[in-house]
């Protein structure tokens, strides 16, 4: 939750929103990769974390009130690892949640599902792993963002990914990997 929701009973105010708003406006002002970080997901396939689709509501009335739509969202919260694709206004946003750092057990994901998966017709559920311990690395440059899950078991020396998506910055859309 970020917000009151609307409700003049919550114990919740809109500071974070007013907040994530500013925040958006030098953003877009100052150029380069834009990552909106929650700890609960906007979108999750996970047996015993769900999405938040009030919060995702929240994200996209600052976004579209700052005029500047982040070229990423991470999240985590679920222990596993998923990555949704969601398109907006024709700019691909990776979803991704990596929940999968090793605290807790790892968790389901609902069903088996056969990636990619169309969850509506805005999103793609492209990849998950709910059954390996991992970590992201995030490489920025001035051209593009990328994201990778390296799994935590994997070599000592050097590490090669189980999942990655690039991002042009310029076009918001997804290079091939």
């Amino acid at each position: 939750m970020i917000s009151s929701e609307g409700a003049k009973t919550s114990p919740i105010d809109d500071q974070q929103l007013t907040f994530l708003v500013g925040a958006l406006q030098q953003a877009r002002k100052k150029g380069g990769a834009t990552i909106v970080v929650t700890h609960h997901p906007p979108y999750s396939g996970g047996a015993a974390h769900g999405g938040s689709p009030k919060m995702l509501a929240d994200i996209d009335a600052a976004c579209t009130k700052a005029g500047c739509w982040p070229h990423t969202h991470l999240s985590g919260h679920a222990h596993n690892y998923q990555r949704f694709t969601r398109t907006v206004n024709k700019f691909d946003i990776p979803y991704v949640v990596c929940g999968n750092g090793g605290h807790s057990p790892l968790s389901a994901i609902k069903g088996t599902p056969r990636t990619p998966v169309n969850v509506n017709p805005d999103v793609i559920f492209e990849s998950y792993d709910a059954t390996h311990y991992g970590y992201l690395r995030v490489v920025v440059n001035a051209t593009q963002l990328r994201i990778e899950l390296h799994p935590a078991q994997d070599g000592q020396v050097f590490k090669s990914p189980t999942d990655a998506v690039t991002v042009d910055l310029a076009s918001h859309t997804m290079v091939s990997n």
